[in-house]
């Protein structure tokens, strides 16, 4: 209101300096005056209406003057405004009205004043994932939370398949798991756009296909590879391939006029074949920062190149030795999508020793991870469970009953799961407020 008193003053004002400045003016001031006496009363009657809207808006004059007016002052707490009971009425939800003022009171009591501020914030923090995730992907969690395989598939996935090494959409990828609201994400090792998985059947068809003969075989592979890198020894794997390189070839002797002598070395770009023996793998990921990042780019590298150049100018041989050189994975027989072949089945033999020594560990490594979020996720549901926000503190229409079976069974904090006990005459006068306002005629 104080705004639009502002806007319309300075309107009028530029309005009353248009006028004088058309107008064609006789030499009299009459206009100005006039206009100018316009000025000042708007000035002042906005002066002193912002006066009493700044005064009105302070909380004890305003209940004073409607108490002198006899005024109702009524409020949303849903939209948190108030206003006049016409303003606010027609629009007020009941029901909501009774869960935040009755309902929602005695909770944030209990969890502020006898639990802590751990479990306070707790129960934030699930409000706020209702509001990123909205509450129609909450009830689809505990929609299938409620039929046992359902909810075992999702502990599968949790247990067994989060991490890298997945398959999705006709590559690899790594998935990690938001487990409330339980939503699984894929993030292609190609750099590729985040897949959400949400819906229940999709779900179950992309843990199925980690478990096809398929998709096994290709982990055991990339397993392997990884392996193979912890350990990082050397196996054989000879090849040869042909390269070229700047030598020193001879020098040339320049006399000029003067008969200064000038020695110039020259140089000669050959190609000649270099012998490889033993190699190494190496697996590196988008981000190595990060433990269990997506990406997966395999080197195999080599160190012990020797071979011959023969020199053109000097007809020498020039001899090298401890030559790099670093290979794709193809080098090692393995195709694009890492389905076992021929060629690295021979391969993965050969070096039996490097890899399955480490296979162990890699495959600890990855249990230890999932493991860890496991428990990280168990310590919260330990302070105040996924469920409470959604079964309790957003459900007013909860019968008693229903209630203790709920606390006594999901919660393991000691003041929520002995609440029903130790807290009867709060609980009684809880439950007696909410039979009264959802039976009084003046709801």
């Amino acid at each position: 209101r104080m705004d639009s008193m502002g806007r319309f003053s300075a309107l009028l004002s530029c309005i009353c300096a248009l006028i004088l400045s058309l107008a064609n003016s006789d030499g009299s001031d009459v206009l100005g005056q006039i206009i100018g006496v316009i000025l000042l009363v708007v000035t002042t009657v906005s002066t002193c209406l912002q006066i009493y809207f700044v005064f009105t808006s302070l909380e004890p004059l305003r209940r004073c003057r409607d108490g002198r007016l006899g005024l109702l002052t009524f409020k949303d707490t849903t939209l948190n405004s108030e206003g006049l009971p016409h303003q606010i009425m027609p629009g007020l939800d009941v029901g909501k009205e009774i869960k935040h003022r009755i309902w929602h009171r005695f909770w944030d009591g209990v969890l502020l004043t006898m639990c802590g501020d751990d479990i306070a914030a707790r129960n934030i923090e699930l409000k706020e994932e209702t509001q990123n995730h909205g509450l129609a992907k909450i009830k689809i969690h505990w929609d299938g939370e409620s039929i046992p395989e359902v909810r075992d598939m999702r502990m599968h996935a949790r247990q067994h398949l989060e991490g890298v090494d997945l398959f999705c959409d006709g590559g690899w990828a790594k998935l990690w798991i938001d487990d409330y609201p339980f939503q699984m994400f894929v993030v292609p090792d190609n750099g590729g756009d985040v897949k959400p998985i949400i819906d229940i059947a999709q779900t179950q068809q992309f843990v199925d296909e980690q478990h096809s003969a398929w998709v096994t075989a290709g982990r055991e592979v990339r397993r392997r590879l990884r392996a193979m890198s912890m350990s990082g020894a050397r196996f054989e794997r000879p090849f040869s391939q042909t390269e070229t390189e700047t030598f020193a070839d001879g020098e040339e002797t320049h006399t000029d006029d003067e008969g200064n002598t000038e020695t110039k070395t020259l140089y000669s770009t050959v190609s000649f074949d270099v012998y490889y023996t033993e190699c190494s793998v190496a697996v590196s990921t988008q981000d190595a920062s990060k433990l269990m990042a997506a990406g997966f780019n395999v080197s195999v590298n080599y160190g012990d190149g020797c071979g011959d150049a023969y020199l053109p100018r000097t007809g020498g041989t020039q001899h090298v030795t401890n030559r790099g050189c670093s290979m794709p994975v193809g080098h090692l027989g393995i195709a694009d999508n890492y389905q076992p072949t021929a060629e690295s089945d021979e391969m993965f033999e050969t070096s039996r020793h490097v890899w399955e020594p480490s296979l162990p560990s890699v495959e600890a490594g990855f249990d230890a991870y999932r493991q860890n979020l496991i428990g990280e996720r168990a310590a919260a549901n330990n302070i105040l469970s996924s469920g409470f926000w959604y079964f309790v503190y957003n459900n007013p229409l909860l019968s008693r009953h229903h209630l203790q079976e709920y606390l006594c069974s999901k919660e393991k904090n000691e003041v929520l799961a002995t609440l029903m006990d130790k807290q009867q005459d709060g609980l009684d006068f809880l439950y007696k407020r909410l039979t009264f306002c959802y039976r009084h005629a003046a709801w």
